[in-house]
């Protein structure tokens, strides 16, 4: 959702369905910290992207004076834009910022204790489930999967990824298939 033109409406329309109380969020509060730690790995690809579109438009080279006008305007917008881009990021003032502050108050966080804590360093170590991207160091998904798991309420699962990590490598529009047989 960091993008240089975030997909506001996809967020305004879930914020909607929340406090219309068409849907509930369990949030584990790992994936709190996940979101925050994301964000600035989003914004950095994000302005290196504009930086690197900046570059290959300069160097196309020369322009007729009628154009280089317009073309040295267009570079100086890019950089405005870049650089309040840049700005509103760090100042958590951006749109995408607000809405998602009031997704998440609205969400029930779920808090980790120890025993969560130990189930997911042997879910690690010993299970390799859900997958993961670094497997000598991460255990973030698993403290997320063993938060839900031990949630009183089990209800219908939606899990909202983009990483892919709980997504079944037969089709990828539904869970891993040893991660739904827990669920139940």
């Amino acid at each position: 959702f960091y993008n240089i033109e975030p997909q506001i409406e996809i967020l305004e329309k879930l914020l909607k369905q929340i406090e219309s109380n068409k849907i509930k969020i369990l949030m584990p509060f790992a994936q709190t910290d996940e979101i925050l730690r994301n964000k600035e790995q989003r914004v950095s690809k994000e302005i290196k992207k504009i930086e690197k579109f900046i570059g290959n438009l300069k160097s196309i080279g020369d322009f007729p004076e009628l154009l280089k006008v317009d073309f040295d305007h267009f570079i100086d917008d890019l950089e405005k834009k870049k650089k309040s881009y840049r700005e509103q990021a760090y100042k958590e003032d951006l749109e995408v910022d607000k809405i998602l502050s009031k997704i998440i108050s609205k969400c029930e966080i779920i808090e980790t204790n120890q025993e969560i804590l130990v189930l997911a360093q042997n879910r690690t170590l010993i299970k390799g489930n859900p997958p993961r991207k670094d497997a000598l160091r991460s255990c973030a998904d698993a403290i997320i999967w063993e938060t839900l798991l031990n949630h009183k309420d089990k209800e219908d699962l939606i899990i909202v990824s983009n990483d892919g990590d709980y997504n079944s490598d037969i089709d990828d529009s539904q869970i891993r298939l040893f991660l739904k047989k827990e669920w139940v």
